[in-house]
Protein backbone atom coordinates (compact mmCIF):
# COMPACT_ATOMS: atom_id res chain seq x y z
CA UNK A 1 0.00 0.00 0.00
CA UNK A 2 2.77 2.45 0.87
CA UNK A 3 4.75 1.34 -2.20
CA UNK A 4 2.57 3.54 -4.40
CA UNK A 5 4.63 6.51 -3.21
CA UNK A 6 7.92 4.60 -2.70
CA UNK A 7 7.80 5.40 1.02
CA UNK A 8 9.34 3.18 3.70
CA UNK A 9 7.26 2.97 6.82
CA UNK A 10 5.21 0.91 9.20
CA UNK A 11 1.75 0.66 10.70
CA UNK A 12 1.39 0.53 14.46
CA UNK A 13 -1.72 -1.32 15.65
CA UNK A 14 -2.69 -1.01 19.31
CA UNK A 15 -5.98 -1.87 20.98
CA UNK A 16 -6.18 -3.63 24.35
CA UNK A 17 -9.78 -4.79 23.83
CA UNK A 18 -10.81 -8.37 23.22
CA UNK A 19 -13.36 -9.39 20.59
CA UNK A 20 -16.73 -10.14 22.22
CA UNK A 21 -19.86 -11.78 20.82
CA UNK A 22 -21.61 -8.40 20.68
CA UNK A 23 -18.88 -7.06 18.33
CA UNK A 24 -19.87 -9.47 15.58
CA UNK A 25 -22.98 -7.47 14.68
CA UNK A 26 -21.31 -4.13 14.04
CA UNK A 27 -17.54 -4.62 13.64
CA UNK A 28 -15.28 -6.48 11.21
CA UNK A 29 -15.04 -9.72 13.19
CA UNK A 30 -16.26 -13.28 12.68
CA UNK A 31 -17.23 -15.91 15.28
CA UNK A 32 -13.77 -17.53 15.41
CA UNK A 33 -12.30 -14.15 16.49
CA UNK A 34 -14.24 -14.07 19.78
CA UNK A 35 -11.83 -14.11 22.73
CA UNK A 36 -8.84 -12.81 20.76
CA UNK A 37 -7.27 -9.35 20.95
CA UNK A 38 -8.89 -6.98 18.43
CA UNK A 39 -5.54 -5.52 17.35
CA UNK A 40 -4.05 -8.95 16.69
CA UNK A 41 -7.01 -10.13 14.61
CA UNK A 42 -7.12 -7.02 12.43
CA UNK A 43 -3.32 -6.75 12.08
CA UNK A 44 -3.06 -10.37 10.96
CA UNK A 45 -5.77 -9.87 8.35
CA UNK A 46 -4.28 -6.62 7.09
CA UNK A 47 -0.77 -8.08 6.88
CA UNK A 48 -2.05 -10.77 4.51
CA UNK A 49 -4.01 -8.33 2.36
CA UNK A 50 -1.25 -5.73 1.92
CA UNK A 51 1.59 -8.28 2.01
CA UNK A 52 3.66 -6.96 4.88
CA UNK A 53 5.53 -8.52 7.78
CA UNK A 54 3.91 -8.53 11.19
CA UNK A 55 6.22 -7.91 14.13
CA UNK A 56 5.26 -8.11 17.80
CA UNK A 57 6.96 -6.16 20.55
CA UNK A 58 7.45 -7.33 24.13
CA UNK A 59 4.34 -5.45 25.33
CA UNK A 60 2.11 -6.99 22.67
CA UNK A 61 2.01 -3.96 20.37
CA UNK A 62 1.85 -5.01 16.72
CA UNK A 63 3.92 -3.37 14.02
CA UNK A 64 3.59 -4.09 10.30
CA UNK A 65 6.61 -3.48 8.04
CA UNK A 66 6.57 -3.60 4.27
CA UNK A 67 8.17 -6.68 2.73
Amino acid sequence: MMNIFKVQGFYLVADPDTVEQKNLANQLFIPKDVGQKKAAVLANRTAVIIKCRLLRSMNGTLRMNER
